[in-house]
């Protein structure tokens, strides 16, 4: 199965939906939604939240 990781901000429960929608009949992959690391600068946020999929949801850190 491929990892996938789909940053999403919890209010935002249409588009998760649709991402769940959209992987559903697609048994390749294998889709987990993440929560986005707060901070007041959005792409700070982006890349906190992409070292933190890296370093700490695949294995041995690395994709």
């Amino acid at each position: 199965m491929i990892p996938v990781f789909v940053i999403n901000l919890p209010h935002r429960e249409d588009k998760r939906l649709n991402i769940i929608h959209e992987f559903s009949d697609k048994n390749i992959f294998k889709t987990s939604i993440v929560a986005p690391i707060p901070h007041e600068i959005g792409a700070v946020s982006l890349w906190f939240t992409i070292q933190h999929i890296i370093q700490n949801l695949t294995p041995d850190g690395a994709l």
